[in-house]
This record gives C-alpha cells, sequence and structure tokens, in this order.
C-alpha cells in the first residue's frame, strides 16, 4: 500500500538517523529524513559509514506502528525486508550485465561479492513504552574507484559496475515506493513474507562463515536460514546454535 510520504531533505547532516532519534516525538510515521552527506554517518555496531559524496543515499524511514502493535512488530526482521526490496531494485539496474544482487546475512547487499548498501534499524523506547524505529538506509550509487579504495572492506558502486551515472532522485522515489507498496503484509506476516526471496538471495547460504557475535568473531557453517529470519551455524567443535543477532563477516 503506498503511502503519503513527507520527506525532509538535508545538504548535510550528522546523521539522518541520529536525527530521527533525537525528534522522534515530532516525527509522524512514514516520515523519511534524506541528506545529501553526512558527517557523522554509522553503519552496524557503530562503524563509520563513508557519507560525504553527495551522489549516494543517506536516508532513514521513520515507522511508528499503531499503540498495541509493538509487541508483534517485526522488529528484527525489518532490515531483511528492506535489504529483499533494495535487492530486488538493483537487479532492475544490473539487466543489462547479467549480475544478480546477493545478501550476507542479516542484511548487507553485494554484487559481485562487494558491498553496495548498508542498512541500520534503531528504536526509541522511554521506559517500558516503544516510541518509534528508524530504518536507515545507505546506498553506494556514483563513486570513483578512488573513494572505493578508501572503504575498509570489499565494495564497489553502482554507476562502476553498470558504466552508467545513476539519477539519485530517481532511485530515492522507487525505493521508497517499493518499500511502503507491501510494507503493511510483510509487518502481519513477518520474515515469512520475504522469506523465499530472502534466501534465494543468501550467499551465505551452507557455506563456512566467519560471524561477529557481540563482538567476538568465530568461525563456523550455515546450515540453514530458520523461518524466522535467524540462522543456524555449526561450531568448529560440532555445537550447533541459532543466531538471531550478529552479522557474517566474510564467507
Amino acid at each position: 500500500m503506498e503511502k503519503n510520504l513527507n520527506i525532509k531533505y538535508f545538504k548535510k547532516i550528522g546523521s539522518t538517523n541520529s536525527f530521527s532519534m533525537k525528534n522522534i516525538d515530532v516525527l509522524q510515521n512514514a516520515d523519511v529524513i534524506v541528506a545529501d552527506c553526512q558527517s557523522e554517518g554509522r553503519g552496524r555496531l557503530g562503524r563509520a559509514w563513508i557519507s560525504d559524496n553527495t551522489d549516494n543515499v543517506y536516508l532513514t524511514i521513520v515507522l511508528k506502528p499503531e499503540e498495541g502493535l509493538y509487541s508483534a512488530y517485526p522488529f528484527h526482521n525489518i532490515t531483511q525486508y528492506m535489504a529483499v526490496v533494495l535487492s530486488d531494485l538493483l537487479d532492475d539496474y544490473l539487466l543489462d550485465t547479467g549480475l544478480k544482487s546477493q545478501i550476507k546475512w542479516p542484511n548487507d547487499v553485494l554484487i559481485e561479492g562487494k558491498k553496495i548498501a548498508g542498512i541500520l534499524a534503531e528504536s526509541v523506547s522511554q521506559g517500558s513504552v516503544m516510541k518509534g524505529y528508524m530504518l536507515g538506509l545507505g546506498v553506494n550509487l556514483n563513486m570513483s574507484k578512488k573513494e572505493i579504495e578508501l572503504i575498509d572492506q570489499p565494495a564497489s558502486s553502482l554507476n562502476i559496475i553498470t558504466g552508467k551515472i545513476i539519477d539519485k532522485k530517481c532511485f530515492i522515489k522507487q525505493i521508497l515506493k517499493n518499500f511502503f507498496y507491501e510494507y503493511d503484509l510483510f509487518v502481519k506476516k513477518g520474515f515469512s513474507y520475504i522469506e523465499k526471496s530472502y534466501k534465494m538471495k543468501a550467499v551465505f547460504a551452507g557455506r563456512s562463515v566467519l560471524i561477529n557475535i557481540a563482538g567476538k568473531k568465530i568461525k563456523a557453517r550455515v546450515m540453514d536460514i530458520n523461518n524466522d529470519g535467524s540462522i543456524t551455524i555449526k561450531k568448529d567443535n560440532g555445537d550447533l546454535e541459532n543466531l538471531i543477532t550478529g552479522e557474517i563477516v566474510c564467507y
């Protein structure tokens, strides 16, 4: 279902997520914060996200479910939903290349094994009252090879892969439209709504990986992607463990 979006544009901001969290009381559901650049961009686990290229995407979607629905809200899966939506859109841009985007658990989006986007979900609460969720998205749309080399992990940009300059305004408009088109169904059904697509795009399934769990990196094999979006891993000692949080570092 399409929603009437209130998009707030900034030429420069500290962080779209941080701004949204600080202003959660006055922001409404489906408000979107978009910045040309961020001075304090960040990704998962507090890592810095290079955000000084004005041709890339930096935005946050504010989500404020109706009171009483928070306990059933699929917060742990909202980044996975965005990852599927984003991956589908990227595949439209990749049609002439023969390539397909992929997902690295839980929500990194890759092309040819190189990171193209990052997704960060955060929540704001006061006591036992949940005030809202911030869903941040950063996408490398138009970058030079020199800029890519400054990133401390394998990364790329959509313009480099396609050989074409990407229209940022058009891309933002389409990702927001696609996100909200099936958002209500996703909230109702949770991970099961995207399970098939997510598993098809999961580059890590069945592989030996290095996983970051609460700051500790361990080697394990991914045995399964479960119906709640978690993964089952098999450690070197043979133990099985289900993970709902953490991230695959490499595979």
